[in-house]
């Protein structure tokens, strides 16, 4: 975008987003959401000259309150907004600043699947900071995406997919898992990633990773399928995405649970504990 002119052009909406006459009207108001929207898709926050960079606290600070109106499409629009601009750490600090963080936690317990996938989607990019992880544990952030998980977890992959980003996000530089997940909530997680990678899962040592053979149930995949059209198909694609992170995922919490188990069994610790000082090789 023209940076002399794609100023004065997202001035010139967020006078409308701000603007009590305007706020009346959803149509209106959706339309310009939508157009920044689109517009922030392609922002990076690594170039510093980029419009929507130089302009993210304003853009932040007409968006907040549609991120909580009662138009679930404005709301939808907002939060898409905000997940644009939150791969810029200014934006997410915005988030805890202005007490957005607590909000996207509530729309985790809404039941409207394209507002989940679209806050859930926000998550992925707040958990890059160690404060905003603290933050998601403190409010019950991993038990209400089990919720999520066991409710729609089956019926939508991109959901799923996405949810399990979250949580790799979430615990990714940790080495004592019980720091951030509950003995429950980590039993759980695996039950149900091991659902919904397939109940045929083999291990595989020689190469310490795990065969998902619940592809051929799903589409039809097996050893001497030659038929590329599977692969390519998009929700083939989006299977093999969540496939991939939860495998990941899955096999960071055996690894430690595996490790727990071998440091218990050496007396070098009593119980599984919140509090518990592990020392090992991180993941």
């Amino acid at each position: 975008m023209n940076e002399q002119y794609g100023l004065q052009l997202i001035d010139e909406f967020l006078k409308v987003l701000i603007s009590n006459p305007f706020k009346k009207n959803d149509e209106l108001i959706l339309s310009v959401l939508s157009t920044l929207n689109n517009l922030s898709y392609y922002y990076t926050a690594e170039f510093d000259r980029d419009i929507f960079h130089i302009k993210q606290v304003d853009i932040m600070e007409a968006i907040s309150e549609y991120v909580n109106c009662q138009n679930v499409d404005c709301v939808i629009e907002a939060i898409r907004i905000l997940g644009n601009l939150s791969r810029s750490k200014i934006t997410r600090s915005y988030v805890i600043q202005k007490n957005i963080f607590s909000q996207l936690i509530k729309i985790l317990d809404e039941d409207n699947l394209n507002l989940l996938k679209t806050t859930v989607g926000v998550f992925v990019n707040l958990m890059a900071d160690n404060k905003n992880r603290v933050l998601f544990k403190n409010s019950g952030g991993t038990g209400k995406l089990i919720r999520i998980l066991n409710q729609y977890g089956s019926y939508d992959w991109v959901l799923t997919m996405l949810i399990c980003q979250v949580l790799w996000n979430f615990c990714i530089d940790t080495v004592n898992l019980y720091e951030l997940i509950s003995d429950n909530e980590m039993q759980q997680l695996l039950s149900i990633l091991a659902d919904f990678l397939g109940d045929a899962i083999e291990s595989c040592c020689t190469l310490n990773r795990v065969m998902l053979v619940d592809e051929e149930k799903l589409f039809g995949i097996t050893d001497t399928n030659e038929d590329l059209e599977i692969y390519s198909a998009p929700d083939y694609m989006i299977w093999e995405e969540f496939a991939n992170v939860a495998t990941n995922l899955l096999e960071k919490i055996e690894h430690f649970l595996d490790t727990l188990e071998q440091i218990e069994s050496a007396g070098n610790i009593k119980t599984k504990d919140s509090n518990t000082n592990l020392s090992f090789a991180a993941w």
